[in-house]
């Protein structure tokens, strides 16, 4: 059944071509209605709630499985609730489930213009047909899997656009010999909108595989539409634009930190791929990204630190006043045998309504530390955005001021040869003893292979002056606004698997206190 997800490809594929406008360009062998439809204004598509219905067959037809999903669209975000189920459990998981995935994630990365039906893309090269209808011959301009060699069926005179029918230029892999797909539209409010999607592909092994998607429409751009009780007659999708099912996902998210943990990466990602189906990530506002951008942390490192920051994150709770920065460096000093290719840090930072910073947390080797008034005093003095200070190779983040902060070591430490451990000892003493450590003995296992092949620093060679000045500055903001790799989400770590890193990362505490003490705390 492995190949059964590939005609979810269709569903990603099309789906970008809902009520996209096309620009105007030099007349070829076209009629008026061709004109129309090439120049004309489209409202644009920029929320909807609707129930679809996706049946899935494959074997010739032996094997069957459909599903009913609530989706609600707003602006590139899409999240579904699946409400009803049935026929092959393998077909709902491969190629129906994964079909709305797949829509989910295109709709994020807003690969549109790629599947625009415009000149960039086509040429349009005849057209004929009877009656009412223009069939309009498009010759795709490059091979991609997004565009379709085809027809395009327009309504004669007002060049509305009401089929797309013909084969993807592209097979979207060597299983999928031929995708056939033909779609129709309707306009709903005035908007055009995709009503019914086919799709048939040859694949092997498997034979031929079919998906049929109807779509029945609750509200267009926040208008109910006058067929709403029709098509939701039970009501399982009205009024839930803004619910998600944050209860249901808490179990799989649990679930997939724990397989995360015991580096059991399947399972994890499984579990949390059902988390975020139940309570979907959502882009952020303008206003919630320039926060984003506003409290982000100032990072500074040693001027030897021998790993680069290599990306960085920010997870905003829907709920409550408090963003996750996450900091993943390209590896720690003592752990190059772990299969983890990063040390993940983390920065927390509350703030008032008003926008400015309230409370700062970092993440210091499976502790919390919070910054006090001078950190916060600093922050203030720089536009509210805390500083933070890194450990040398093992990344340890820290507020200023951290010197006088009391914390207790453990036995099982790196450094616990080198300080008490049970018992209170200020930061200071504990990085005294870890600078120590590293100048004397080295780092843990540093001669192993891939730490040499990559020419690590088995010692750290300076002063304690020089293990405790951090005076490099890290650009963190930069790299929020180069890949914006910013959401809104209950889940860290499920939305940092799911939507953020390719590579794996060890997950950390997802929010810095209980949620009940930052919600009544009013901040």
């Amino acid at each position: 059944m492995r190949l059964i997800p590939l005609s979810a490809c269709v569903v990603l594929t099309l789906a970008l071509l809902d009520g996209t406008p096309a620009g105007p360009g030099a007349p070829s062998r076209e009629d008026a209605s061709i004109e129309r439809f090439l120049n004309g204004r489209e409202t644009p598509l920029v929320s909807a709630v609707v129930r679809r219905r996706l049946v899935g067959a494959t074997r010739g037809g032996s094997m069957t499985g459909w599903l009913e999903a609530c989706t609600y669209l707003e602006g590139s975000a899409m999240r579904y609730r699946v409400v009803g189920e049935g026929g092959s459990g393998s077909i709902r998981k491969r190629a129906l489930y994964a079909a709305l995935d797949g829509e989910v994630s295109a709709r994020r990365r807003d690969d549109s213009a790629r599947a625009r039906l415009d000149r960039e893309n086509y040429e349009f090269l005849s057209a004929d047909g009877a009656g009412e209808e223009v069939h309009v011959k498009l010759k795709p301009r490059r091979k991609d899997a997004m565009l379709v060699d085809g027809t395009m069926v327009l309504a004669r005179g007002s060049g509305d656009l009401l089929r797309l029918e013909g084969r993807l230029v592209k097979a979207p892999s060597f299983w999928t010999r031929q995708v056939d797909v033909v779609r129709t539209y309707g306009r709903i409010g005035g908007v055009r909108v995709p009503i019914a999607m086919r799709s048939k592909a040859k694949v092997l092994v498997m034979g031929a595989s079919t998906l049929d998607v109807s779509y029945s429409y609750l509200s267009v751009n926040g208008v109910p539409t006058a067929g709403a009780n029709a098509a939701d007659p039970s009501g399982a999708c009205a009024g839930e634009t803004a619910v998600s099912d944050a209860r249901g996902a808490a179990p799989h998210h649990e679930n997939g930190v724990a397989f995360h943990l015991r580096r059991s990466l399947d399972e994890a990602s499984a579990e949390y791929e059902a988390a975020l189906r139940l309570d979907a990530p959502s882009p952020p506002s303008a206003a919630q990204r320039q926060l984003v951008q506003r409290l982000a942390p100032r990072v500074f490192t040693t001027r030897s630190e021998p790993f680069a920051l290599r990306d960085v994150a920010a997870v905003i709770h829907p709920d409550i006043p408090v963003i996750a920065y996450h900091l993943f460096w390209d590896d720690d000093i003592d752990f190059p045998d772990d299969n983890e290719p990063s040390d993940h840090e983390v920065v927390w930072v509350r703030y008032r309504p008003d926008g400015s910073l309230d409370r700062v947390w970092t993440y210091f080797h499976g502790r919390i530390l919070e910054a006090g008034e001078p950190a916060l005093a600093d922050a203030r003095a720089h536009g509210g955005r805390a500083a933070v200070l890194v450990q040398w190779g093992k990344h340890g983040s820290m507020p200023i001021g951290w010197e006088t902060q009391m914390i207790e070591a453990a036995a099982t430490e790196t450094e616990a040869d080198f300080y008490p451990v049970n018992t209170p000892i200020t930061l200071e003493r504990y990085n005294r003893a870890t600078f120590e450590k590293l100048a004397t003995v080295g780092a843990r296992v540093a001669d192993h292979a891939l730490a040499r092949q990559d020419g690590w620093p088995r010692t750290f060679t300076g002063s304690w002056a020089d293990f405790s000045r951090f005076d490099r500055s890290v650009d963190v903001l930069g790299a929020i606004r180069k890949r914006g790799l910013v959401l809104v989400s209950r889940w860290n770590s499920a939305t940092i698997n799911q939507r953020f890193l390719r590579y794996n990362f060890r997950p950390k505490m997802e929010w810095p206190i209980a949620l009940t003490e930052t919600a009544d705390s009013g901040g």
